[in-house]
C-alpha cells in the first residue's frame, strides 16, 4: 500500500497493522513482514480456541444444571416407583413357593464331572508308550552273520 492511500483512507487500527511496501524492500524487512503475520496468525488462531473453549464450557455447565435440575424433578417420582416395584417382588416372593435350586447344582455338577472325566480319558489315550523291552542288550561290536567267517 502506499503512504498517501494508507494516511488518508484507512483508519488509525488497520494503518499499525499494514507495514509499508518500503519495509519488503530486502530480505530482512520481508522476513520480519512474514513473521509478524505468523505471529499475527498464531495470534488469532490461539484467542479463537480460547473463545471456542470458553463457550464450550459454558454450555456444559448449562446441560449439567440443567440434568440436575430434571434428575431433582424426577426424584419423587423414581422412589415412588422403586418403592412399589420392591413391594411387588417381595408379594411375589411370599407367594411362590421357595425352590432350593438343586437341579440347578445337580446339572452344574454332572456337567462339571462329565468335563473331567472326559479329561482323564483324553489323557489316558493319549499318553506316551514306554517301547517293548529287548531281548537283549545293545552290542557294541557289529554281529556276525551267516555269510562271514567267524575269524575274519
Amino acid at each position: 500500500m502506499s503512504e498517501s492511500v494508507s494516511k488518508s483512507a484507512l483508519p488509525e487500527s488497520v494503518r499499525n497493522l499494514v507495514r509499508p511496501i518500503d519495509d519488503t524492500t530486502n530480505l530482512g524487512g520481508a522476513l520480519r513482514v512474514a513473521g509478524d503475520g505468523a505471529v499475527a496468525l498464531a495470534q488469532g488462531s490461539a484467542a479463537a480456541g480460547l473463545v471456542v473453549a470458553r463457550k464450550s464450557v459454558d454450555a456444559s455447565k448449562e446441560l449439567a444444571a440443567h440434568a440436575r435440575r430434571a434428575r431433582e424433578e424426577v426424584s419423587p417420582l423414581i422412589k415412588a416407583a422403586t418403592e412399589k416395584a420392591r413391594a411387588e417382588k417381595a408379594a411375589v416372593q411370599k407367594s411362590a413357593p421357595k425352590s432350593r435350586g438343586g437341579r440347578k447344582a445337580l446339572i452344574i455338577t454332572s456337567v462339571l464331572g462329565a468335563v473331567v472325566l472326559g479329561g482323564v480319558v483324553f489323557y489316558r489315550t493319549r499318553r506316551p508308550s514306554f517301547p517293548p523291552v529287548a531281548a537283549e542288550a545293545p552290542r557294541v561290536q557289529a554281529v556276525p552273520s551267516d555269510d562271514e567267517p567267524a575269524g575274519a
